[in-house]
């Protein structure tokens, strides 16, 4: 056609028939759908996608396009109906239809649900306060004192020359948000000797008192000029600079937390600062955007701040009531590693007391690129085999999707089954004995986040699969007694939303019939409100459960747990552990890339 190729299939023309073709492998939850292996793309059909950061960073035009993706529930309701309307309106479409013997309503599924009381918010001196109906205690929190303070004695700040104003400014504002919630953190000693200047100080004086035999008081001397240092600036803000500055202030007096101040996000940087203090050594740290120290809403990034301060150093803002004794929650998600595509990064994340305020965590790195993990496998008990087996031959029986599980079989069956997140449950078991006079919980209820709508058959197949080759380290850890735990997948990419009245509804709706799988034990929790757009419902599905509660209170309890995530005074998506998890996942597949230092296990130093 005069140099042009037409696509039959897709009335395309092609304008270059000689150009080379772009090749992209199929991912292996993209076989499982049936995908091809190789996928042949045309470059001039493919267009760039995305958001640079500079178009993040315009305002007006996020403005414009939150118009388009956060659509509001009436807008939403309408194009559902037109959307339907038009269907049925095309002979073609009900032919097809009555071919299946399907019928199609021309309205939304209407049902009933729940709503969940409002919780109460838990904080020291027997504070209690309703949640709120739009779940923000952000205004409360501020002038009430926290649940739980540590004793904050000596800290850091490293900030390149040119920020140390705005440094010193953004300190005071700090220092005051944290007294308003009673978390007293000591004012830094602004002194005029820098890391450098100081550590040339001690060189001097370290060669006097060795000329002058006076060298044992060098370690008094030495403790002394790093009392003074509270604030170190550094020439620069390259990312070896704030290694070296990091490496001194560390040897000579290892700080209880350390702030570091930079320009940019630049990832080598941010990486750099946490591999050296979370890998290297065993310092939580707060990383600051320089152009949040003087920002309009200083205040309220001020009170963030010391919140997140005073979880990584021990402490807690607030709880709510958990009647259960002897619980554990556990969380676990997975994150793929940016700069090696065929690794992953396991987090898991369990409490240890009663009030959910403290918390074991541990990383495993997992040699598959999959989202899924067989290392769950070796945490389940027989008696929660059982349980999963008799779920799954009621779920999953259909021929079709049996041949489905046989294909995926094949593809991992040379998977060895490894034993790091069981010998994690272990250690997170002594040390929940370590927090509660030697007891262990007596139900544990396990989160599992990073699974898809359409993965839940995998996770089925491949935990399933390496359950029966699992032994029972849990059984041997609580002396033959059966373990009551609860497995419960978190999915948040789903496609149902709920209206109530033409808008959304209010956080502790749940939904556990008519639009569930009568099949599955599973339910739908809206635990946020939203400002703009339509509200995301969650899915939970309780794949295994011997814990003995019935649906209402482990509904209730997943709300509740949405309630304790500290970086935001209000309600998240998922059970806390869930979003911990994630934190933490992300932190070492972004920037780490290797298992943290295990000093920190006891610390929320990922916020």
């Amino acid at each position: 056609m005069g140099g042009r190729c037409q696509g039959q299939k897709y009335q395309i023309n092609i304008t270059q028939p000689k150009q080379p073709m772009l090749v992209s492998r199929s991912k292996p939850r993209e076989l499982r759908a049936g995908m091809s292996e190789l996928v042949y793309l045309v470059p001039e059909l493919c267009r760039m996608t995305g958001l640079t950061d500079e178009m993040r960073a315009n305002f007006h035009l996020m403005r414009a396009l939150a118009e388009h993706t956060r659509v509001g529930p009436d807008v939403r309701i309408q194009k559902l109906n037109n959307f339907c309307n038009r269907l049925l309106g095309e002979q073609a479409v009900r032919q097809d239809l009555e071919e299946w013997n399907l019928q199609l309503s021309n309205r939304l599924v209407e049902f009933n649900g729940r709503i969940l009381p409002q919780e109460k918010i838990l904080q020291a001196q027997d504070i209690k306060y309703d949640a709120g109906a739009d779940t923000d205690w952000t205004r409360n929190l501020r002038s009430n004192p926290l649940l739980i303070i540590p004793q904050m004695q000596f800290w850091v700040v490293i900030v390149p020359n040119r920020c140390a104003r705005d440094a010193g400014g953004f300190i005071q504002t700090l220092i005051k948000a944290a007294g308003g919630m009673r978390f007293i953190m000591p004012k830094p000693q602004v002194s005029l000797l820098g890391s450098e200047i100081a550590l040339a100080w001690l060189k001097a004086v370290w060669v006097f008192m060795v000329l002058a035999r006076l060298s044992c008081l060098l370690p008094q001397l030495s403790q002394f000029l790093f009392s003074l240092i509270s604030l170190v600036e550094i020439p620069d803000d390259r990312a070896g600079t704030y290694v070296n500055a990091l490496e001194n202030v560390i040897s000579g007096k290892n700080p209880q937390l350390i702030m570091c101040i930079v320009s940019n996000n630049r990832i080598d940087r941010y990486s750099a600062i946490k591999k050296k203090c979370c890998v290297d050594r065993a310092v939580p740290t707060q990383v600051m955007l320089a152009k949040n120290l003087a920002s309009k809403g200083v205040m309220s990034i001020a009170t963030k701040v010391a919140i997140q301060i005073n979880c990584k150093t021990g402490g807690a803002p607030w709880t709510v009531d958990v009647p259960l004794t002897n619980l554990m929650i556990v969380g676990f998600d997975v994150c793929h590693d940016t700069t090696d595509k065929g690794k992953s990064y396991g987090a898991m994340v369990a409490s240890l007391n009663k009030s959910l305020s403290r918390y074991f965590s541990a990383v495993s790195a997992h040699t598959s690129g999959e989202e899924l993990s067989s290392h769950l496998a070796a945490n389940m008990t027989n008696t929660s085999l059982r349980c999963l087996l008799t779920q799954v031959g009621r779920s999953y029986h259909n021929k079709s999707l049996s041949r489905y599980f046989s294909a995926v079989s094949a593809h991992t069956s040379g998977e060895e089954l490894s034993s790091h997140l069981a010998a994690n449950m272990t250690k997170a078991l002594r040390k929940y004995q370590e927090h509660n006079q030697g007891n262990l919980p007596g139900r544990i209820v396990f989160y599992r986040d990073g699974v898809g709508e359409g993965q839940i058959p995998y996770v089925f197949l491949t935990e399933v699969k390496l359950l029966k080759a699992s032994c029972d380290q849990l059984d041997k850890i609580y002396g033959g007694t059966p373990v009551k735990m609860a497995f419960i997948i978190v999915t948040k990419r789903i496609n149902t939303r709920i209206f109530l009245k033409g808008g959304n509804p209010p956080p502790g709706t749940v939904v556990d019939d008519c639009i569930t799988i009568p099949d599955r034990y599973d339910f739908y929790l809206v635990s946020q409100s939203v400002r703009q757009g339509t509200v995301s419902p969650t899915s939970y599905n309780v794949i295994s459960d011997n814990i003995g509660l019935d649906p209402d209170k482990l509904q209730r309890l997943t709300y509740k747990l949405t309630h304790l995530y500290y970086n935001w005074s209000g309600t998240v998506r998922v059970p806390a552990p869930c979003q911990y998890a994630h934190k933490l996942a992300f932190l070492v597949g972004q920037a780490l890339h290797r298992s943290p230092n295990v000093q920190l296990d006891d610390y929320l130093y990922f916020l």
